[in-house]
């Protein structure tokens, strides 16, 4: 029997290269330990720590997918990417920066903190940061973190003997770099073959006759003499150099945890760094200065620890509206199963400036993170959804919240017809009481302040009034009260309790000629606590706005179902319908309407199996309906175990050309009727309006023109009968390239589940045809180290046209369904429905978001229809 090695790092970090997201969690499990025993020694809290690491690994995550970042020194770049991740955000803490102008983080980009610099001028410093990645690496692992050759074999892919040459071949690399750089700097004459000597005479590995040279040479040298003592301390106390530079004056701290976490050897963890650091203070003056001092990576390691193999990191595809995230916004993405359930025992972040007798107890405070952002996109002439996301980082609740939202120009809150405006004060007694349901960590600055009894208080600012008739916020309102006010809207709500979040959804509209690129902003007042945010995007002139949004234990689900089919006298169409044969794509067979139902009062019906998770309560749902006709109109719709039908109107559509013809597609809010009743078992739909006629005339295939923002959109006020033929199962005429169907997506909760964020796009978009990949912004979202899950309705894909392909950031991913070809996504396969479902796409994918979101599509041979996508994702801790 053969046991299977764990693959090494490169391994892993190849694979993840390659889209292979497991990898990176795999990585995540080696390592996460090392990144919270360090960001302990850097920051106060656990859930700061948590933020700064999981930041950490969203950063890296991003560089290695675009071809930047280690080849195999992963650990060592990821804790200089802690440090430059704590540094960025003391920025914003100390309002020196807001949470919009800190700089973007690139490997690109030299790190320099001013108390460190002039360090990588020093020959130390040269002298590791000129060793190969590998050589570095094991220098880290056995001499800074003191860990077993054993310990460190499976990070390398060696042997335990193999890592053990490794660590000699890197040491001795280190003296010869270091004599290198003295030589570099032109020596006088007679002092350049006694340089080239002190590496044997550190090792003993010079003749007696050589030795007596040196020795003579050095005792008259001052020099030489010089060198020879600090390439003699380089011998002894690697760990003493090497750790601050990457550590900083974290490294006695850090040693110290990973000893008692098990990873290093603990007597020379726990003995030998603080005995080198102690060494390294007898170095020479100039020598010290630069190898100590601040917490905040330098010049040189930055650098050193975002080497590209092969050139630089491959462009990342950006629009031309897009804003540099800012660092509170970017999140791991790891795959779910290697989240911590419990968090480790903490280690006290440092030593105690006093005696614990003397020591004051801390006073619990509050510490509040707003974020503002802009679900999905918000397009022209279209509606949308802004997102207005609080947490209480602190120890002790917050005062009573107000905030105020201003929305760019061309933008406006959506309220209630019909209502009078006024200015209604805000007290405690008008917000409800809060439950734990929404929001996430945010990108303004966060500022704790001393507990303080509540108060409401009125006057200027955003806390003072809120003007105008109250607006229903989207979807969980968790105890805000929302009115218009000025160029947006005023909020407020009772005191957030201590690790609690909180999150608003407002829906805007955004007018045909809206300026594009400014985002919304945020300013938020609970008691001393002040904070302002901006949004990273604003207006856009195309994308797929919000439908609907969540926060909470929130995940999605779609099913659906074709109104056509082949026909049943056919030889070949029992083996299409089962998926099989060479004949799946509509565009093959003279289609017939699809009846199932068995109902007397149908002419097409099809049925789809919803399954929720137990416990869930459906937050949302909305159906989607398209066919290859001009115009559109309502749909009946079935619940499970109910008799009749319900008919169902539009209230939006929207209008495409693709090569078969006209398409519209329909959609309505079906929340009222999903969430009343029975939600699990066979839903059913029938008779939309579709054409069972082929088209007399063709249609050029769509251009870019056809994409989103140019969708026909409005709304419906009554139903246009549908074109469907009255004679059950038979056509006028052969119908080739058509296509029908039907889509329900719900928004769900799962007790289940962490704390997650959801959103639902749609916009109607033509894909393929020589448009070329379509990227939908999915912004608004800050997923977390998870996978995320997205639920795709798509229209008229063929089964036998490959190339359609979805990506969330990391590579095509392979559906749920059907024929489970990420490289032919749209092959006639739905949720809820075993047979072929012709021209009617329903598909579930899952894959690693990246720190900015977006989900985009391909389909290269084929031409298809996007209608909508769900996605879900666990919010960042």
């Amino acid at each position: 029997m053969s046991v299977e090695s764990p693959q090494s790092d490169t391994e892993l970090l190849l694979a993840v290269r390659a889209g292979n997201a497991p990898a990176y969690g795999r990585l995540y499990e080696r390592h996460v330990a090392a990144a919270r025993a360090l960001a302990r020694h850097l920051v106060h809290g656990e859930d700061e720590v948590e933020d700064v690491v999981a930041e950490s690994f969203t950063k890296t995550l991003d560089l290695v997918g675009r071809g930047g970042g280690p080849d195999t020194a992963f650990r060592t770049f990821l804790l200089t990417v802690v440090r430059r991740t704590v540094h960025d955000r003391s920025l914003v803490q100390s309002h020196q920066v807001t949470g919009g102008e800190a700089e973007p983080f690139d490997p690109g980009l030299p790190f320099v903190d001013p108390s460190l610099a002039g360090l990588d001028g020093s020959p130390i410093a040269r002298a590791y940061l000129s060793l190969p990645e590998r050589w570095r690496a094991v220098l880290w692992h056995i001499e800074v973190e003191a860990a077993r050759p054993a310990t460190v074999a499976p990070l390398l892919g060696l042997s335990a003997n193999g890592v053990a040459a490794l660590a000699y071949r890197a040491r001795e690399g280190l003296r010869q770099a270091y004599l290198q750089a003295h030589l570099a700097s032109s020596p006088p004459h007679e002092c350049r073959p006694v340089l080239g000597r002190l590496g044997a005479y550190v090792r003993g590995g010079l003749t007696r006759r050589d030795t007596k040279a040196v020795d003579e040479h050095v005792s008259d040298c001052s020099g030489c003499r010089t060198v020879l003592r600090e390439l003699t301390e380089v011998n002894r106390s690697l760990r003493a150099v090497v750790g601050p530079l990457v550590l900083g004056t974290a490294a006695a701290g850090y040693a110290t945890a990973m000893a008692e976490s098990g990873f290093a050897h603990s007597r020379l963890m726990a003995n030998g760094l603080p005995r080198a650091l102690g060494l390294l203070r007898r170095l020479p003056g100039p020598q010290w200065l630069v190898v100590s001092g601040g917490a905040a990576t330098v010049l040189a390691v930055a650098a050193a620890f975002a080497l590209v193999p092969a050139g630089p990191p491959a462009p990342v595809a950006r629009s031309a509206d897009s804003v540099q995230p800012s660092p509170f916004k970017a999140p791991p993405l790891l795959p779910s199963h290697i989240q911590p359930t419990t968090r480790p025992e903490r280690v006290p972040a440092r030593e105690p400036a006093a005696p614990p007798a003397q020591a004051r107890p801390e006073q619990a405070r509050a510490g509040l993170r707003a974020t503002i952002a802009v679900m999905g996109s918000l397009v022209r002439a279209q509606r949308g959804i802004v997102a207005m996301r609080l947490r209480n980082d602190g120890d002790a609740p917050s005062e009573e919240v107000y905030t105020a939202i201003e929305l760019p120009p061309g933008v406006t809150l959506v309220t209630p017809r019909g209502r009078t405006q006024g200015v209604i004060p805000i007290t405690s007694r008008q917000a409800t009481r809060t439950t734990r349901t929404a929001g996430t960590a945010g990108t303004a600055s966060t500022v704790r302040t001393a507990r303080t009894p509540s108060t409401v208080r009125a006057g200027a600012g955003a806390g003072a009034a809120v003007a105008g008739a109250p607006v229903r916020p989207v979807g969980i309102v968790d105890g805000w009260v929302c009115r218009p006010a000025g160029t947006g809207a005023r909020c407020a709500r009772r005191p957030l309790g201590a690790g609690r979040r909180t999150a608003v959804f407002l829906r805007v509209q955004v007018a045909a000629e809206a300026p594009v690129g400014q985002g919304p902003t945020l300013r938020v007042e609970a008691g001393p606590i002040k904070l302002t945010a901006r949004a990273a995007t604003g207006v856009r002139p195309s994308g797929a706005p919000a439908r609907f949004a969540a926060d909470g234990k929130v995940t999605v689900r779609a099913v659906g179902n074709s109104f056509l089919t082949c026909p049943a006298e056919r030889e070949d169409c029992l083996e299409a319908r089962r998926r099989r044969g060479d004949q799946r794509d509509n565009d093959l067979w003279p289609m017939r309407l699809l009846d199932e139902d068995s109902a007397a009062g149908t002419q097409a019906s099809s049925g789809a199996v919803l399954a929720l998770p137990k416990g869930s309560r459906v937050v949302w749902a909305g159906l989607y309906w398209s066919a290859s006709v001009q115009e559109a109109g309502p749909i009946k719709l079935r619940p499970p175990g109910r008799k009749g039908y319900v008919t169902i109107e539009p209230g939006q559509v929207a209008h495409r050309a693709l090569p078969a013809g006209p398409a519209y597609q329909a959609y309505a809010d079906v929340t009222g009727l999903v969430s009343g009743g029975r939600r699990q078992g066979i839903w059913w739909a029938a008779d939309a309006p579709m054409s069972a006629v082929s088209p007399d005339h063709e249609t050029d295939p769509p251009t870019e023109e056809d994409t989103f923002g140019h969708v026909t959109v409005a709304p419906v006020a009554g139903g246009v009968p549908g074109r469907a033929v009255r004679e059950r199962g038979t056509v006028a005429r052969a119908v080739l390239g058509g296509h029908a169907g039907w889509s329900l997506v719900v928004v769900a909760t799962d007790p289940r589940l962490p704390y997650s964020q959801a959103v639902v796009v749609d916009g109607a978009a033509v894909i393929g045809g020589g448009t070329g990949p379509v990227r939908v912004p999915l912004g608004g979202l800050e997923p977390a180290a998870s996978a995320a899950r997205a639920e795709l309705v798509t229209w008229e894909g063929d089964a036998d046209l490959g190339g359609d392909k979805v990506s969330l950031g990391s590579g095509p991913l392979e559906p749920a369904g059907g024929d489970q070809d990420p490289a032919n996504v749209f092959d006639g396969s739905s949720n809820g429905v075993t047979e072929m479902t012709f021209g009617v796409d329903v598909d579930t994918v899952s894959g690693a978001l990246r720190a900015r979101p977006a989900l985009t599509i391909v389909a290269e041979k084929d031409v298809v229809l996007f209608g909508a996508a769900a996605v879900s994702v666990r919010a960042r801790p």
